[in-house]
């Protein structure tokens, strides 16, 4: 017997139509029952993923104020960088003025010592010429005295020959 024969008999096709509904409420019930328990697995998952997004959105915040105060202590390190960028030009312009000031000076000097020393000389030849001759004057009156010394920027004529001699 053929599936078209049988399904002709009334009390047999109650019957397929009952197995045929059970069956698909069975697949239904099973779809929907997979739809439910994912929908609450997604469920799950999604406030999982919520929450994951709230704390990465707070680090985010975080770090963007990191970063804008990371941003504007650069700026501010910067700025005093060009301040002592300014000022070090200045100070090394200050400094070589001094230097060259400090070089005229010396050379200020150095001639001044060169002029002190020519005239300490031409004033030990012009202070040993007039005590010779100061002397030579003194002998005249008194034949011992040989030699002569300044003390307190007076001549003193005198017979000891530990001192400076000087010739008539």
């Amino acid at each position: 017997m053929s599936i078209k024969e049988s399904l002709k008999k009334p009390g047999l096709k109650k019957y397929a139509l009952v197995v045929i509904i059970t069956a698909l409420l069975v697949f239904i019930s099973g779809r929907v029952s997979g739809f439910i328990v994912a929908e609450e697995n997604y469920e799950t998952k999604l406030s999982d993923l919520t929450e994951k997004y709230s704390a990465l959105d707070i680090e985010h915040k975080i770090c963007l104020d990191d970063v804008s105060d990371r941003d504007f202590a650069i700026t501010l390190l910067e700025s005093e960088n060009s301040e002592f960028s300014g000022n070090l030009s200045s100070c090394n312009n200050e400094l070589s003025y001094a230097k060259l000031s400090i070089e005229n000076k010396d050379a200020s000097i150095n001639g001044l010592t060169k002029e002190r020393d020519t005239i300490a000389g031409d004033y030990e030849k012009l202070s040993n010429s007039s005590a010779a001759s100061l002397c030579c004057i003194k002998k005249i009156f008194d034949p011992t005295l040989a030699a002569y010394y300044i003390e307190n920027n007076v001549v003193m004529c005198t017979s000891d020959a530990s001192k400076t001699a000087f010739a008539c």
